[in-house]
């Protein structure tokens, strides 16, 4: 076992215990499980892709670290899941050449997407993965669900139009992610346009 796993696992422990007990509630998208999709996803595109270990390592806790700031608050919640990173971070033993690259890496989440590392386009396609999976649906009708809550989306109608609009206009990254993920985000965006409302 290698000491970036070992590393990781540790932070990994610490943020998951504190994300399943201070999210609210009312997140039905932005919730531990969408945390630990987008780690998976990161670790599935590094490893199709060749990425080293230690770049992995930034990868997996930028995705740990970059919904965290949902704790505090739904907007501009990037500048706070970056706060909670430069907290904790250190009593882990991340460097701080390791941190700023992670802030980095949460930032370019933010939409619409700038890259601003090297490895930003595999954090960014795997935060939206699920754009070009099968479980595409249920994932956009639990962000509409959280987005009704907070009075941000107002109508079923109004959330269709905006995902017929994100999807057409979405662009994977990284050649894994466009390879694997772009045939089925067309499928679901014709879905959407044949059969109405999500």
């Amino acid at each position: 076992m290698s000491i970036y796993h070992i590393l990781f696992e540790k932070v990994f422990s610490f943020l998951m215990l504190k994300l399943e007990n201070e999210l609210p509630s009312n997140l039905k998208y932005h919730n531990p499980a969408h945390t630990k999709n987008v780690i998976e996803a990161v670790i599935e595109l590094a490893g199709k892709e060749a990425i080293e270990e230690g770049e992995l390592l930034l990868l997996k806790t930028s995705a740990l670290f970059h919904d965290s700031g949902f704790m505090v608050s739904h907007e501009n919640h990037e500048e706070h899941s970056i706060a909670f990173a430069r907290k904790f971070l250190p009593d882990f033993g991340y460097s701080a050449i390791q941190i700023d690259r992670i802030y980095a890496l949460i930032l370019s989440t933010r939409l619409p997407h700038t890259l601003f590392d090297p490895l930003s386009s595999y954090i960014c396609d795997a935060d939206l993965y699920y754009l070009g999976g099968h479980a595409y649906k249920f994932y956009a009708n639990e962000l509409y669900k959280e987005l009704n809550s907070l009075a941000i989306i107002q109508s079923k109608e109004e959330w269709h139009e905006i995902q017929i609009d994100f999807l057409r206009n979405h662009r994977y990254q990284t050649k894994t992610a466009q390879n694997e993920r772009n045939g089925q985000k067309q499928a679901n965006l014709q879905e959407l346009l044949s059969t109405g409302v999500l």
